[in-house]
């Protein structure tokens, strides 16, 4: 069977094509995904009552789980990858070939780079960390978007009602509104 190989390229004997490598574009539209996601929460908090009449603490006290594990997954997702770049250049090696299209440049993998990848510690370690905080993260995500589809974050009049008899019972607490 003939490896498939974009048309006008010749590679050497000891070349290997791969499938699966780490490149800057998947890393780019991870980070992009991440960008949208924060917006669309940000957006959400801005269409709430509370947050246009800038009531912002009871907003905080309601929705601190999303915004302690937004910027906290954002962070082991950039170690992650970061890990990930660095550790796998060590099983790769570079060549460059001159044809009549100009210069191609053609990765050459040693034995397997991505099995050996996990042989290092701290790649298992950020990976064991990066998905587990990617589990945490993406059920915070949901629960904190199903909390935003409840009426009584959009109606002024369940808060004007909140706030009155907050007035008379210090005790009530968010949970009470409509």
């Amino acid at each position: 069977m003939v490896p498939l190989r974009p048309a006008g390229v010749r590679y050497g004997a000891a070349a290997v094509t791969t499938f699966f490598h780490v490149s800057p574009s998947t890393c780019r539209v991870q980070f992009l995904i991440q960008i949208i996601v924060f917006l669309l929460i940000f957006m959400m908090f801005l269409s709430t009552y509370l947050f246009q009449v800038g009531l912002l603490e009871n907003l905080q006290r309601e929705f601190r789980a999303i915004l302690i594990t937004l910027p906290v997954y954002f962070i082991v997702f950039v170690v992650y990858f970061a890990v990930k770049v660095v550790s796998l250049p060590a099983y790769n090696k570079t060549h460059t070939k001159q044809d009549s299209f100009g210069c191609v440049q053609v990765l050459i993998l040693d034995d397997k780079p991505w099995s050996r990848l996990w042989e290092e510690g701290l790649f298992v370690a950020v990976s064991l960390v990066h998905k587990t905080a990617a589990l945490a993260y993406w059920s915070v995500i949901i629960s904190s978007t199903l909390k935003f589809g409840e009426l009584r974050w959009y109606l002024r009049s369940a808060w004007v009602r909140h706030y009155q008899q907050s007035q008379s019972d210090p005790g009530a607490g968010i949970a009470n509104v409509v």
